[in-house]
């Protein structure tokens, strides 16, 4: 599964195999189009993500945590 939100690609996977199929696809996808990404904002195999105010965790989306802290 990915989600593109204006600038950023989110892929998701519970297999290595399927995410690396996933990763592949969007970088075909973005030199056919003449399109690049930042190497610098790479941020590959990750168990959760900040993104949006949100962590991103296999069980779900929670707030977070550092944005609960300024609250």
């Amino acid at each position: 599964i990915y989600i593109i939100y204006f600038n950023n690609i989110l892929i998701y996977s519970n297999f290595k195999e399927e995410y690396n199929k996933y990763l592949r696809s969007i970088f075909e996808r973005l030199r056919a189009t003449q399109l690049f990404a930042k190497a610098s904002k790479y941020e590959f195999y990750k168990n959760y993500i900040n993104f949006l105010g949100y962590r991103i965790i296999i069980k779900g989306v929670i707030i977070n945590p550092e944005r609960v802290k300024v609250i």
